[in-house]
């Protein structure tokens, strides 16, 4: 049968239970799952379906020994599968869990009685736990995320080789959000244009930057309005803005000439705030996942090999590229350098609480919350 029925169904029972907000017996809190989450997921069980193939194996024979073996090994690459794995030799500690979060939801579903066959039986040395080390969020090396946040050189970092390249203006603001904003990968991807905000109206690609210089401690001037997960509204510093805007002007062109909506109009509004190059059903769509991941690593990557930035990679030499290593430096920033509290800045992350930031925190910092 369609290997891929036993996973529909696993993630059509996920987002109803995540939508009912019904407790789970294996969980403390209460979690979410959405169509961005089963689209990432869907990226893993085909690894999975891909190595048992290797392996000579059908999705419904496999068994706790599959599972052990394919666990203890790489991560799966290719075409379609995912992204390159930092280390080919060994899955990462977190690349596990995930694996082992999405088999063992499968399996179960499928097989509710056959311990050998819904991982039930596999012993609990061999289940992936986050190790220690994990639970430490990684950040950029120092210099990287002075100069995301640097209008000038992310443009550098972002380079625009063709007029037509419309995308480039796209990548730009989405990255200059990501360094100034702290925002997700599913935050980003959800983002529609009227979410950015000054005073009480959507911000205006004719807004002028120049004579209404913008305040970051004005709660009236402009802001990202974050609804995806816990809802809450980040500040647009001068320095986003100068990478924003120019999306922005573009973005409308663009929806005019695809689309004939009006310039400016409230239906461009409603749209994407950052749109896919590619077309589903003859309509413009969001960005996905994995086109985010290439768009934040190839700046990164841009970032680390150009020589007048000043970069300390640790002895391993390993860097992560995705949205998440952005994020996580840009709440460091907030708690260091900036000098914000640690509930101020779990709340900007749209985080419930300090523990959730994973970060260490500054001495004072710890006094006051202790």
């Amino acid at each position: 049968g369609d290997p891929f029925a036993p996973f529909e169904a696993w993630t059509a029972k996920e987002m109803a239970d995540a939508a009912s907000g019904a407790p789970r017996p294996d969980r403390t809190r209460r979690f979410t799952f959405t169509p961005a989450t089963a689209k990432v997921y869907r990226t893993i069980w085909k690894g999975w379906i891909t190595w048992l193939a290797s392996e000579g194996l059908q999705w419904n024979q496999a068994t706790s020994a599959q599972v052990r073996k394919f666990l203890s090994g790489p991560t799966p690459g290719g075409e379609g599968v995912g992204r390159n794995p930092i280390d080919k030799r060994k899955m990462a500690n977190y690349t596990q869990q995930r694996y082992w979060r999405v088999l063992r939801g499968v399996y179960a579903l499928a097989f509710p009685s056959d311990p050998s066959r819904n991982m039930s039986d596999l012993e609990e040395k061999d289940r992936p736990k986050v190790q220690a080390r994990s639970r430490t969020s990684q950040v950029l090396p120092p210099g990287v995320l002075q100069a995301l946040q640097d209008p000038k050189m992310l443009a550098v970092l972002v380079p625009r080789e063709s007029s037509t390249h419309w995308w480039i203006a796209r990548d730009r603001a989405a990255m200059a959000l990501l360094a100034h904003c702290a925002l997700t990968t599913a935050e980003l991807i959800a983002l529609q244009a009227d979410d950015l905000m000054v005073g009480n109206a959507t911000l205006s690609p004719d807004y002028d930057q120049q004579n209404n210089i913008p305040s970051v401690q004005d709660p009236t001037g402009p802001r990202v309005n974050i609804s995806q997960g816990m809802e809450r509204t980040v500040p647009l510093p001068p320095a986003a803005l100068i990478n924003v805007m120019p999306w922005l002007q573009e973005r409308s062109q663009l929806l005019y000439d695809r689309l004939g909506l009006p310039l400016n109009g409230p239906d461009a509004a409603a749209m994407p705030l950052f749109l896919s190059r590619q077309k589903e059903n003859g309509k413009l769509t969001s960005m996905e996942p994995t086109s985010i991941w290439q768009m934040v690593s190839r700046c990164l990557r841009a970032a680390l090999q150009d020589p007048s930035i000043h970069v300390a990679v640790d002895s391993s030499g390993r860097v992560a590229k995705g949205a998440a290593i952005v994020r996580n430096s840009v709440l460091q920033r907030w708690l260091w350098i900036d000098k914000r509290s640690p509930a101020d800045v779990a709340r900007l992350a749209g985080l419930k609480s300090i523990a959730s930031l994973r970060l260490p925190l500054p001495d004072t910092a710890k006094d006051n919350t202790s």
